[in-house]
Order: structure tokens, then C-alpha cells, then sequence
């Protein structure tokens, strides 16, 4: 009938329709994590790390905290150990088992080493089922790459966990309202030129960021000195399926769409989210 009249289809006129919805992004959260010293490799990897088990936790793809999940299950197993009798072994049980062995390896993927080389300026963690059709975005940015030299002490690395928490929770709060389901949490790491750190990540040349309807939360690791940011905070254009970087006095380093070139690498390290958590 449409095509004897020559309307456009009832398909068509529904995609035409949702491509002309407006981008909500209400929940796209900047927040800036200030340390009053240079990051080195080890404070670069504490907070990549503990980024990995707030989301997790916080999204409810975990029951309780990561290091307290952990201890539980060390404690059950060295329990069960001593038992003789064997006994099945419970899916649930399985699927921490798991999660567990999963997140040690992203964790240790984003080891001191993998910061040492001045090469990595981002880190993206998607919670979605691919990399190419995310639910939500975290962006955690660099500002010099984490090559500093200095000793840090226990007491200021845990004052840098606390300064992340503590921005997660006042300025992401919009985005942990939201409801989310059981799904995998990729982890992306953007480098300046070809990483010779390569345990765990692998190339990823045809991956683009596509937010499309994805809450994005922008963390900066802001440390002294005059170049603040190696990169500019991800924002939308009109359309929300393509990122621009947009100019901002607070930071001066490269912009992606001036033809300076980055390799995306993807660590094969992919933990699900255990049902029931939501």
C-alpha cells in the first residue's frame, strides 16, 4: 500500500523518527581527582584498579565489595578444603568462581608496568554486552601519563582511593540512579603509539567510540603542572553517536580529531556480572 502511493514504509518512518529524538545527556558527569604530587606508574594503577571494583560494585554486578567478595570466598574454600567428602559443586559457586579469577585479571592487567612507558594518556571501562553498543562509559584520563619517579607512601595512595570515591559518589550519583542489568565490563586502554606493555591487551583497530544513548562519567587524574590534561573531556555533538573534543582554557594537550593518530587495545579479560545483584 505504501509503496503503491509512494509513502515510505512503516519501518522507515520509525527509524527517521528515533534518529530525530533528542541526546538525553543529563547524566554525563566530569570529575577531577587533584593529587598534590606527580602520579607515578604505582598511583596510575591503584586507581585504574579500584575504578574497576567501584563500578562493579556500585552497578550491582557484584553483591558487595570486590575485596570483601574475594575474602568470603577465600575464607568458604579454605573451609570446604578440609571437608573429605565431595560435594557438587554449585553453578552459582561456579559463576563467582568465575567472576573472581576474571577481574584478578583485568587487575593485574593494569599493573604498575602497563604505566611505566609514558604511553597510555586513557583508559575506557564499558558496561554493555560489545564494545561497539555500550550501556554506560567511564573515561578515566591521565595527565602526564604517570612517569614520575617518586616514592608514594601507603597513606597517599589510599588518600588517592579516597579522593576517587569520594567524586564518584558526589558527582556520578545521576548515573548510579540508573538501572542496569547483569552484563560484561570491557576494558580499553588508548595509547599514544604501540604498547610494548602487551600482557592480556590486544589491537583494536577498528574500534571507534559511539556513546550513542550511554551516560559518560569523564575522571581526570589532575597532578601540578602547566600541561594539566593530555586529553580533552569527551563530550556529544547533536547527534550523540560521534565525539568531539571540546576546547576548555583548564587543559592544552592533543586533540584527537586534529589528525593526531591513537591505538586502542583491548584487555581479553572480560567478567560478567552475576545475576540477581540488581
Amino acid at each position: 500500500f505504501f509503496a503503491a502511493k509512494g509513502l515510505p514504509s512503516l519501518f522507515r518512518l520509525s527509524r527517521r523518527m528515533r534518529r530525530k529524538r533528542p541526546v538525553d545527556d543529563s547524566n554525563d558527569t566530569i570529575i577531577t581527582i587533584k593529587i598534590p604530587f606527580e602520579a607515578n606508574p604505582l598511583i596510575c594503577s591503584k586507581i585504574s584498579q579500584d575504578l574497576v571494583k567501584y563500578i562493579l560494585y556500585m552497578r550491582q554486578q557484584i553483591p558487595c565489595p570486590y575485596n570483601d567478595l574475594k575474602s568470603s570466598a577465600e575464607e568458604n574454600k579454605n573451609e570446604k578444603e578440609g571437608v573429605r567428602a565431595k560435594k557438587t559443586i554449585s553453578a552459582k559457586k561456579r559463576r563467582l568462581d568465575k567472576l573472581l579469577e576474571t577481574v584478578d585479571s583485568v587487575l593485574d592487567g593494569l599493573s604498575p608496568a602497563l604505566f611505566e612507558t609514558r604511553q597510555v594518556v586513557e583508559i575506557l571501562f564499558m558496561l554493555g554486552s560489545s564494545i561497539f553498543s555500550p550501556k554506560e562509559v567511564y573515561s578515566l584520563v591521565f595527565s602526564n601519563g604517570g612517569v614520575s619517579s617518586r616514592s608514594i607512601s601507603d597513606r597517599q595512595l589510599s588518600d588517592v582511593s579516597k579522593r576517587l570515591v569520594r567524586g564518584m559518589i558526589t558527582c556520578a550519583s545521576p548515573v548510579f540512579d540508573r538501572e542496569v542489568k547483569c552484563c560484561r565490563l570491557f576494558t580499553l586502554v588508548r595509547s599514544q603509539n604501540a604498547l610494548t606493555y602487551t600482557k592480556l591487551f590486544s589491537l583494536k583497530t577498528s574500534f571507534k567510540l559511539k556513546l550513542k544513548r550511554a551516560p559518560l562519567v569523564n575522571v581526570f587524574l589532575k597532578t601540578p603542572g602547566s600541561n594539566d590534561f593530555n586529553l580533552r573531556p569527551r563530550q556529544r555533538d547533536a547527534s550523540g553517536s560521534k565525539q568531539i573534543q571540546v576546547p576548555d582554557e583548564s587543559n592544552c594537550g592533543p586533540e584527537e580529531d586534529a589528525g593526531n593518530k591513537y591505538l586502542w587495545y583491548l584487555c581479553e579479560a572480560t567478567p560478567k556480572g552475576l545475576k540477581g545483584c540488581a
